[in-house]
């Protein structure tokens, strides 16, 4: 598995580092700025760099495309990727809306060819262990998460600075860039909710902090993103025989307690410090060993997250550039 990386944001540089952890090539890197993607070959020791991703594309040397840009670009690029016969991981959330992620899907499908989010929380051992933990408290009554930290680009934001992370241009905002983590988290564990709402505090038409109310059945989950403000983050999911406690927001979330009613307390501890390598180690292991039937499962649930995520901003008239 040999991958080119188009971005140069820290996130990018992250992935590069665990890719390699995960026994993943990395064979150039590509950024419009012919000395930027010098630069960050240089610091991030890849030996190829170019600023021509169509031409790159041409190229037989590798099989994949790592696109870590802003959210509002991941459908373009990843589509030129299928279209040339390359493997597609996209940053959370995969593209702006369901329909796009539906399209990708279906060309990737016909291609015979992978498309992968990266959305972290799915893959992460603690959040596959929790799934199981859940069935010690249920029935379910309560979720309430709150995954909030002040941005550094808020400042520069708040005096009329284009950041590309406050943005309708570039699909961005407190919702599709902190509670989309939140949103997978609950639809990896309960699916789709029968409504989705949200309430948020917008700044120049960008939802800068804000719930999302997700209602099931026979509970809600309440999850609260903030760009604007920092918090101490937590899990707490709240069933009829006790719940589930952390003090880690969903992203990274290693580690947990189960209050029983009886008094027992158990703690689980699964720490991985390095966050993406589980992720691009199931990637790599779908792809070379064409698991289909794991592939399908994290598809779904990227679809279903989208479909959420678009029913969000219905709800609150957040409506992105050229939508």
């Amino acid at each position: 598995m040999k991958v080119v990386t188009v971005g140069t944001s820290i996130i990018t540089s992250t992935n590069i580092e665990q890719m390699k952890m995960a026994g993943i090539e990395v064979f150039a890197c590509v950024s419009r700025d012919l000395e930027r993607a010098k630069q960050f070959a240089k610091e991030n020791g890849i030996e190829h760099y170019a600023d021509n991703f169509d031409k790159v594309l041409k190229s037989n040397d590798f099989d994949f495309v790592y696109i870590g840009l802003p959210n509002s670009l991941h459908y373009e690029y990843a589509k030129k990727a299928l279209e040339n016969s390359k493997n597609v991981i996209l940053e959370k959330p995969m593209c702006v809306n369901q329909k796009q992620v539906k399209e990708l899907i279906s060309l990737a499908l016909t291609k015979g060819l992978y498309v992968f989010e990266n959305m972290k929380t799915y893959h992460s051992l603690a959040y596959k262990t929790l799934i199981h933990d859940i069935d010690k408290i249920k029935p379910i009554r309560s979720v309430n998460l709150n995954y909030s930290k002040y941005s550094s680009k808020y400042d520069l934001f708040k005096s009329h600075k284009e950041q590309t992370i406050f943005s309708l241009k570039y699909a961005s905002g407190a919702l599709m860039d902190l509670n989309c983590y939140n949103v997978a988290f609950a639809i990896g564990l309960f699916g789709l909710p029968v409504s989705s709402t949200y309430i948020c505090n917008k700044k120049d038409d960008i939802d800068i902090s804000g719930t999302a109310i997700l209602k099931y059945p026979d509970f809600i989950v309440n999850a609260i993103a903030c760009k604007d403000s920092n918090a101490k983050n937590y899990i707490d999911i709240c069933g009829e025989r006790g719940h589930i406690y952390s003090e880690i927001d969903v992203s990274i979330m290693d580690e947990y307690k189960i209050y029983l009613n009886d008094g027992s307390v158990k703690e689980v501890k699964l720490k991985e410090p390095f966050a993406f390598k589980p992720a691009l180690r199931t990637f790599k292991n779908i792809y070379e060993n064409n698991d289909t039937y794991k592939y399908d499962y994290y598809m779904k649930l990227s679809l279903m997250e989208a479909r959420v995520l678009d029913d969000l901003r219905k709800s609150a008239s957040i409506k992105y550039e050229g939508e």
